[in-house]
């Protein structure tokens, strides 16, 4: 099984796009996607394929 992914901030020109994330989530890039993370539990609840090009 593959390690973990190196994930990075979604710049805020994208943010604007997509929306803020509600309160308790957070967004993170990894490759080309953006992931809706659970903050307190580190869980992925939502995923935007090839959005982060």
């Amino acid at each position: 099984m593959p390690g973990p992914a190196a994930a990075s901030n979604v710049p805020q020109p994208l943010v604007a796009q997509i929306g803020l994330p509600p309160h308790g989530y957070r967004y993170v890039r990894v490759a080309n996607d953006v992931l809706m993370i659970a903050i307190g539990t580190g869980l992925v609840v939502a995923a935007i394929q090839d959005i982060g090009r």
